[in-house]
C-alpha cells in the first residue's frame, strides 16, 4: 500500500460512518500530556479495511462519483470559495496601468464593488487608494484571500447587467455603498473576470502535472468493475477538463452526450412519453 499523508482533520464517510476516525484511534502515539499526536501514517490495518470496503462499494449495481474543487488542487486548481490571490493578481495586472500615477480601469473598480455586494466584508477595497494598497499587499505576499465566493461575484455582475438594455445604459444603486456604472463597464468587468477564471482552470499547471496521475488511477480502478454492471456515472462541479484528459491519456472512452469529431454537438437522449 502506498504512503498516506493524512491528518485527523480528514474524513472518509460510508453510510454516515467516518472510517478514518477509527484509523486514527490507537495509531497516534500519546505525548507526555496524554494527548494523541498527529501522525501522517494512520494504522495500516484500518486503511486496508477501508480499501476492502471501497472495493466492495465499487461492485454495487449503481456507482456515481461527484468530484468537487478539491480534486483539482494537486493539479494546480484554485478554490473559489474565496477570491484566489493568483486570480486577483492577474486582474490587477490588467486593470492597473502606469506607475506615476497608476491608472485604475473602471471595470476593476466595478469588480470590487461586486465583490462587496456579493458578501465581501469591510476589508474589500472599493476606493482608488484601497485598491492600490490591495495590489501592493497581494504582490508582496502579505494579503489574505478575500472571503467571498467568486461565483457569487460573477452572479452579481450578471444580475446588474441584466437590469440594463443590451446596449448602453447606466446602473445606479443608492445606499451606504452607491453603485454608478455604465453597461460597457459591466460588460468589460464580466469579460475580464471570466477570462481570468478560465485561465486559472487551464489545468494541469506545469507544477501540477503529477496530480493527473490520481485521476488516471481512479478511472482505471472504475474499469475493474464486472462487465455485467452498469457504467459508472462521473459528475464534476469543476470547470477544468482533468477527467477528460485522464481518460484520453488512459485510452478510456467517456460517454458525455456529445457526438461528432470535428464539430461536437450535444445530443441528449429522448425520454419516453
Amino acid at each position: 500500500m502506498s504512503e498516506f499523508a493524512l491528518t485527523n482533520a480528514d474524513c472518509f464517510e460510508v453510510g454516515g460512518e467516518d472510517l478514518l476516525s477509527s484509523a486514527w484511534d490507537g495509531s497516534r502515539p500519546v505525548d507526555a500530556d496524554g494527548e494523541r499526536t498527529i501522525d501522517p501514517h494512520p494504522c495500516m490495518d484500518h486503511l486496508e479495511d477501508i480499501r476492502v470496503r471501497v472495493g466492495t462499494l465499487l461492485k454495487t449495481e449503481t456507482v456515481s462519483l461527484l468530484l468537487g474543487a478539491g480534486a483539482s488542487v494537486d493539479c494546480g486548481g484554485q478554490l473559489i470559495g474565496s477570491l484566489p490571490l493568483e486570480l486577483e493578481r492577474v486582474l490587477h495586472d490588467q486593470g492597473i496601468a502606469g506607475i506615476r500615477p497608476p491608472r485604475l480601469r473602471r471595470w476593476l473598480v466595478t469588480l470590487y464593488l461586486a465583490v462587496r455586494y456579493a458578501g465581501g466584508d469591510e476589508d474589500t477595497p472599493v476606493t482608488r487608494q484601497a485598491i492600490l494598497a490591495r495590489r501592493d499587499a497581494v504582490d508582496s505576499g502579505k494579503a489574505e484571500p478575500l472571503r467571498v465566493n467568486f461565483e457569487a461575484v460573477l452572479a452579481t455582475l450578471h444580475r446588474w447587467r441584466s437590469a440594463l438594455s443590451k446596449t448602453g445604459g447606466r446602473l445606479r444603486i443608492d445606499g451606504t455603498l452607491p453603485v454608478n456604472v455604465r453597461g460597457s463597464e459591466l460588460d468589460e468587468s464580466v469579460r475580464r473576470a471570466t477570462d481570468a477564471l478560465a485561465c486559472a482552470c487551464d489545468l494541469p499547471t506545469e507544477e501540477g502535472k503529477g496530480g493527473l496521475a490520481a485521476y488516471s488511477a481512479l478511472l482505471r480502478k472504475l474499469l475493474t468493475r464486472p462487465l455485467n454492471l452498469k457504467r459508472v456515472n462521473v459528475f464534476t462541479l469543476n470547470y477544468d477538463t482533468l477527467v477528460e484528459q485522464a481518460a484520453d491519456g488512459t485510452g478510456i472512452v467517456l460517454l458525455d452526450g456529445f457526438v461528432g469529431t470535428q464539430n461536437r454537438v450535444l445530443r441528449r437522449p429522448l425520454l419516453p412519453g
